[in-house]
C-alpha cells in the first residue's frame, strides 16, 4: 500500500476507472456478439445491428479501450 497521498489517491482512481473499462469492454465484447447472430441469421435488423456495432467500436477505441 503507497504511502504518498497522491499515490493512495491514483490506486483509488485506477480501481474505479478498472471496473468501468470492464464493463465498457464487456458490453462491447456482447454487442458484437449480438451483431454477429444477427448477420449469420440473416436477421431483418442485422444492418442496424451492425452499425450500432461500429459505432460502439470506434467510441471505445477513441477512449482507448
Amino acid at each position: 500500500m503507497p504511502n504518498i497521498k497522491s499515490a493512495i489517491k491514483r490506486v483509488s482512481v485506477l480501481a474505479k476507472k478498472t471496473e468501468v473499462n470492464k464493463a465498457k469492454k464487456s458490453r462491447l465484447r456482447t454487442s458484437l456478439k449480438n451483431a454477429r447472430v444477427a448477420v449469420a441469421d440473416q436477421a431483418e435488423n442485422a444492418e442496424a445491428t451492425v452499425k450500432q456495432v461500429v459505432k460502439e467500436m470506434d467510441r471505445a477505441a477513441t477512449k482507448g479501450l
